[in-house]
């Protein structure tokens, strides 16, 4: 039982400040039992050429891709539950399906060789990443993994990768307990709170490129059941809309230039409409583990021609869902 314990001392600490009036939400970990979750992002990319005139369903061109993963976590030596601990994640399998245009066969992914690897990062109580610093050792590699050529002629050449998917999911993985304001407060029904997050998106991002684009997320503790273990599991829903940031961090995977490979090497300049969707995670109380996480949301974007074309306005729909679930 986590609640009890790490209630009582964090009300001890904070002397008259104002008492915990609802259910405090922290982050807990095992070094004899890893948390292993099944991760998976997958999207379908429509891009409208917006060809005027013309033939609207031979103007479009779509795009699948899934990746899926399994990622256990320990603590790094013993816990402290009050404290920030070192946390150390292994990825034990990491695999991208992709259908591309014109169903032409796809290189591997940068990210099938997180498969095997190992990476630390320093989390607090509730669940906040604070140094990132091994994180941003393996965004680089994938990023190296992801060019298919370099030469004096075509320069570098980048491949379709699902590199954003893994920020996305692996930074902000416990963000519905990390951005609780004044969380020794707790939670009542009905609270709301949110947080500033990547959203991924299949198009590359130059090393020289600013943030990309992001999203705020509003979650609400919509209700809280009891399992016929006692185990007390909260319900907290999402809803989203675009923002400018800034991330709480953000580094790029790309060191060099380069020419994306494919439709996407020829767009240019995207700019994000809309962003419309919703989600859903459980989060038991008692053990500090989150069980599940599902979001599903549709963004447009804008774009323009590297060579502009006469009488045709690029957009694109893409449909994302990102589905996390507690194995063990």
């Amino acid at each position: 039982m986590l609640l009890i314990p790490l209630l009582a001392i964090l009300v001890a600490c904070t002397g008259c400040q104002e008492r915990t009036t609802g259910d405090f939400f922290a982050v807990d970990f095992k070094p004899d039992a890893p948390l292993r979750y099944k991760m998976i992002s997958e999207r379908t990319v429509d891009i409208s050429l917006g060809m005027e005139d013309g033939d609207a369903k031979k103007s479009t061109q779509s795009i699948t891709e899934r990746l899926e993963m399994v990622i256990a976590y320990k603590p790094q030596g013993k816990f402290d539950p009050y404290a920030a601990n070192t946390i150390q994640a292994t990825c034990e399998s990491a695999r991208v399906t992709r259908t591309s245009i014109g169903g032409r066969a796809s290189p591997s992914d940068a990210v099938n060789s997180l498969a095997g690897k190992s990476y630390t990062f320093e989390i607090t109580p509730t669940g906040r990443i604070i140094n990132y610093d091994d994180l941003d050792r393996v965004l680089k590699e994938l990023g190296d993994k992801a060019f298919a050529t370099t030469s004096q002629r075509q320069g570098s050449i980048k491949n379709p990768d699902m590199t954003s998917d893994f920020v996305a999911i692996q930074w902000h993985l416990w963000d519905s307990v990390a951005a609780i304001k004044n969380p020794l407060k707790g939670l009542k029904i009905g609270q709301t709170w949110t947080a500033i997050q990547s959203i991924p998106f299949p198009a590359p991002i130059p090393p020289d490129s600013p943030m990309p684009a992001v999203r705020k997320t509003t979650y609400k503790l919509d209700e809280i059941t009891v399992t016929d273990q006692t185990e007390r599991i909260a319900s907290v829903s999402s809803t989203y809309q675009l923002d400018k940031g800034p991330l709480a961090h953000w580094s790029t995977p790309y060191t060099k230039r380069f020419q994306m490979k494919g439709l996407f090497g020829f767009l240019r300049n995207y700019k994000f409409l809309s962003i419309e969707g919703s989600g859903n995670s459980k989060y038991n109380i008692n053990t500090g583990h989150l069980e599940s996480d599902r979001q599903e949301f549709s963004l447009k974007v804008d774009a323009n021609f590297l060579m502009p074309l006469k009488g045709t306005t690029p957009t694109i729909i893409v449909k994302q869902t990102i589905a996390v679930e507690l194995l063990d």
